[in-house]
């Protein structure tokens, strides 16, 4: 959670308020952080190598071929995105003159 360590204060706000919101955040962000220190794994990074087949290391022709035809579906629907784009570009433009 990106906001754990924060602490808001809804407006006004006086100066008691303001300094037990900075002790508070303080004291937070004090606490370790050990789960913070690990980058964290997308499930569409884990979707690219099996299991099975990462923990074993065999099959990996078969991981590289499935990981390419992945790479080509993804290219075709960037491909597909981009002219969606450029044809919504073109609507808003024609709609401005």
């Amino acid at each position: 959670e990106p906001f754990e360590y924060f602490e808001f204060l809804g407006k006004p706000f006086d100066q008691k308020q303001l300094i037990g919101a900075i002790k508070s955040a303080m004291v937070k962000s004090k606490i370790p952080r050990s789960a913070l220190n690990t980058p964290p794994v997308s499930s569409a990074n884990q979707q690219l190598v099996p299991a099975t087949a990462a923990a074993n290391g065999i099959d990996s022709s078969a991981d590289i071929k499935l990981l390419n035809d992945k790479i080509v579906k993804m290219q075709g629907e960037i491909d597909s995105l981009k002219k969606h784009l450029h044809q919504i570009v073109t609507f808003i433009k024609q709609k401005i003159k």
